[in-house]
């Protein structure tokens, strides 16, 4: 058997986890970047189709609960205007 194969693999089995990531916008201002990554490109020709969304979560636009909201607080306690 290949080093690193195994058609029984015991837990916890992190290397085989699919790596999700998103970006959280915290922010007062409204918005203003992409939220697709063709968005950065002039001609459409250039990304080949492809949409990617970005994993943009407007935090304050969501609908809340006490964990957003938590999670506002602190964002506006570390950077009070």
């Amino acid at each position: 058997m290949p080093v690193g194969k195994s058609n029984r693999p015991i837990p916890p089995i992190l290397n085989n986890a699919v790596v999700e990531w998103v970006s959280l916008y915290l922010g007062k201002e409204p918005y203003k970047g992409i939220n697709m990554l063709s968005q950065q490109w002039v001609e459409t020709e250039d990304f080949d189709g492809i949409e990617s969304d970005v994993h943009l979560y407007k935090v304050r636009e969501m609908e809340q609960n006490d964990a957003l909201q938590r999670l506002i607080t602190a964002f506006d306690d570390d950077y009070a205007v």
